[in-house]
């Protein structure tokens, strides 16, 4: 005897049915149940059933709780040993029972948007979706046809809307109730209604409808071009609020292999006609062409903003010098000596942004940095040796840009400059002479500044000056001077050129 599904407290009767087939009265001494839940509903025994008779009993199940229940019939013509066990199973199952997701609609500081709620039958039996009232303003409900009855388990969704402006505030009732085939026996099916678990669900609502902004990205596609694996190309970007009301960031993600964003301060609230600015970054690892985006989410009407991102990625240039090294011999100190050298690109474009020596008595001109050598082609540029001392000197004179960096070796020697002098010779005067006096000016003419502290004797006719400098030009005269000091006139003026150095 199988009961079927029950509502807790509530009883269903099956009527089992007792026939002698044979030509001789058969006495029951007992009709016994074993089950809590189920009861023998009539019969008084012991009980004689005549030849080819029929008897009922009637045998009730009363869900006392939710859950499988099991018991027997058992009848016995003796009173003790069982002659017939009929088995007996129910099944109690709850009432019917609501529950809504979310349990409130609410839209806080909305741009009008809706709120999806879900209703489900959590219970055991059918509950019939009456009606639904509005009790407030400001917001309306779609997407729901009562009566709508539901199984257990089954749910139905609905939409609950805030208006375009102003607040909402109030509640959604549903009335409801619960049906099951219930009371009277199981065979007449006769449809009994009860009040559900819940007779009115209850969904509050509330928040505020502000004007919805627009959130507009300039440009909305960003292209890096072609950038050398490793390095990174940074590239700006905007976000305007183009609607008339606030926006409100709440995070942007980039996508794609090797691209990023920063300098976007989340989150953020844009008011009308306020914009930012941001940087995205490519920086690509391996070459090729890529594909990224930059995703935007805003309270904004249009919610998600999407950046196009493209780009693609060359292996890094290779700088190459020649000569690779650079000897400059010997050179004077106070001197300078130059060459030349050039760089060379090759692979891709290489920029030069970076020029740096390890030693002081070399400078490099010739080039203007930044620059970019094209691949295939090549940048001279001179380096100066100015020795600031005798000896050897050597130095590095390193390049660096978007390739690895290219190191010139340089090495010269300075040595000292040669000291020189002017010699001086005249002839005799005829008379009688003490010595001579020797003057040098700086120009022809003169004036002259006497060299000699004491003139010099008779009968030398030659003198020396050492205290010359490189690259000047000196003029000479002498006098002859007689015992008493008196001195003659300036003979003719020799001119001598120092050379340089």
């Amino acid at each position: 005897m199988n009961f079927g599904n029950v509502v807790v407290g509530s009883s269903t009767e099956v009527v089992e049915n007792i026939w002698n087939p044979t030509a001789a009265p058969v006495r029951i001494a007992t009709a016994t149940i074993e089950g809590a839940d189920f009861q023998i509903g009539n019969g008084s025994f012991p009980l004689t059933v005549t030849p080819r008779q029929q008897v009922s009993l009637l045998v009730t199940f009363t869900a006392a709780a939710s859950g499988n229940a099991s018991g027997s019939l058992v009848i016995s013509l003796d009173g003790t040993t069982p002659y017939v066990t009929v088995p007996l199973y129910g099944n109690g199952v709850a009432s019917g029972q609501l529950t809504v997701n979310p349990p409130s609609a609410n839209f806080g500081i909305s741009t009008g948007r809706q709120i999806t709620e879900t209703i489900t039958n959590v219970g055991g039996t059918y509950v019939t979706l009456a009606r639904a009232t509005i009790n407030g303003s400001g917001f309306t409900i779609g997407a729901l046809t009562l009566p709508l009855t539901l199984k257990p388990n089954q749910s139905t969704t609905f939409t609950v809307s805030i208006a375009p402006s102003g607040n909402a505030s109030g509640s959604i009732t549903i009335a409801c109730s619960t049906a099951w085939w219930a009371g009277g026996r199981r065979g007449d099916y006769q449809a009994a209604t009860s009040v559900a678990s819940k007779t009115a669900l209850i969904i509050p609502v509330s928040g505020t409808s502000v004007v919805a902004g627009q959130l507009t990205p300039g440009p909305s596609t960003i292209s890096f071009g072609n950038v050398q694996t490793g390095n990174t190309q940074n590239l700006p970007a905007t976000l305007t609020n183009s609607g008339a009301g606030p926006v409100a960031i709440a995070g942007a993600t980039a996508t794609g292999s090797g691209f990023g964003i920063s300098g976007l301060p989340l989150p953020m609230t844009l008011t009308p006609g306020e914009s930012v600015t941001f940087s995205a970054s490519f920086t690509p690892q391996s070459s090729g062409n890529a594909q990224g985006n930059i995703s935007v989410v805003s309270n904004a009407s249009n919610s998600t903003v999407n950046l196009a991102l493209s780009g693609s990625a060359s292996a890094p240039g290779q700088l190459a010098l020649s000569p690779s090294s650079l000897n400059f011999g010997n050179v004077i100190v106070g001197k300078n000596q130059q060459l030349t050298a050039s760089l060379a690109a090759s692979g891709s474009s290489v920029t030069v942004s970076s020029a740096s020596f390890s030693g002081s008595e070399f400078s490099l001109s010739g080039i203007q940095l930044p620059v970019t050598i094209p691949a295939g082609q090549s940048a001279s540029f001179t380096v100066t040796f100015s020795p600031q001392a005798s000896g050897g000197a050597s130095a590095s004179l390193s390049f660096g840009g978007t390739a690895p960096s290219a190191v010139e070796s340089l090495s010269g020697a300075g040595s000292a400059p040669p000291q020189h002098s002017v010699a001086l010779s005249w002839t005799a005067d005829s008379g009688t002479v003490a010595g001579y006096n020797v003057y040098r000016g700086t120009q022809t003419g003169g004036p002259y500044t006497k060299l000699t502290s004491a003139p010099a004797p008779a009968p030398a006719t030659t003198y020396g000056d050492a205290a010359v400098t490189s690259g000047q030009t000196y003029f000479y005269v002498t006098t002859a001077v007689d015992s008493t000091g008196a001195e003659s006139s300036h003979s003719n003026e020799v001119q001598a050129a120092i050379p340089t150095p």
